[in-house]
């Protein structure tokens, strides 16, 4: 795809991905499971901060940058930063879903290392973090584990 200009809007943008695939608003739905006509409103600018799974969707389909998409829909300048760590967070999970299990616990013990890194490194008399402390450094429980048992939970609690 031919590097777009610095006045594009995030529709030209993804317009001009799309025709260079060579692929239909229909395709794109049926590849991505994002209605062709919210396409269209995004594609027209009529929606112009679509949220950052549908971008992280498009970028992956189109082989974009996610991180223009995000600037140009207007979600890298500051904001809410509470709703942008929740909509940061649905995108990863939308991407680690798609992943083989295999590969999900691969991803998995990756985080859990790199939390423990940024632990190691960080400022001994520096407090821990809100979700350092909420959370137990074992392993995250296995998405296709069965959840625990109500009273087992009541008991142990």
């Amino acid at each position: 795809m031919a590097e777009a200009r610095s006045g594009d809007t995030l529709g030209a943008v993804l317009r001009a991905a799309r025709a260079a695939h060579g692929l239909s608003l229909r395709d794109v739905e049926r590849r991505t499971g994002i209605r062709n006509a919210h396409l269209s409103q995004i594609e027209t600018d009529t929606i112009a901060k679509p949220e950052m799974a549908i971008l992280w969707d498009l970028a992956s389909l189109y082989d974009v940058d996610f991180g223009r998409l995000l600037a140009l829909a207007g979600h890298a300048r500051g904001g809410d930063a509470s709703g942008g760590r929740r909509r940061r967070m649905t995108v990863a999970l939308r991407a680690l879903s798609e992943l083989s299990p295999g590969d999900q616990e691969e991803a998995l013990r990756f985080m859990a290392k790199l939390k423990a890194r940024r632990r190691d490194e960080a400022p001994p008399d520096s407090a821990p973090r809100r979700s350092e402390e909420a959370q137990p450094d074992s392993a995250p429980r296995r998405r296709d584990a069965a959840p625990p048992d109500s009273a087992t939970a009541r008991r142990d609690a």
